[in-house]
């Protein structure tokens, strides 16, 4: 796996962290209630469909950068 190669998956984690931490924020700010109402949750819903398409393209950004050879740079989990 390219990652485990000079501190690379170190960069991917710290890559990752900071995504996570910055939608964290961004959902405290934007959505407050969207812990505690979990709309996405409910069959049938538009949030239940954004939810699932949110997490398929995490799993391909995360894919991407794990398949890549040599530098991580240019993928959509921006620094």
């Amino acid at each position: 796996m390219p990652f485990r190669e000079g501190g690379k998956i170190q960069n991917l984690q710290q890559k990752l962290n900071r995504r996570a931490k910055g939608t964290a924020r961004w959902l405290k700010e934007n959505a407050p209630n969207c812990v505690r109402e979990q709309k996405h949750l409910q069959e049938g819903t538009a949030e239940r469909a954004y939810w699932h398409y949110g997490y398929l393209v995490a799993i391909q950004d995360v894919l991407k950068l794990l398949s890549r050879k040599g530098d991580n740079e240019g993928t959509s989990i921006q620094n």
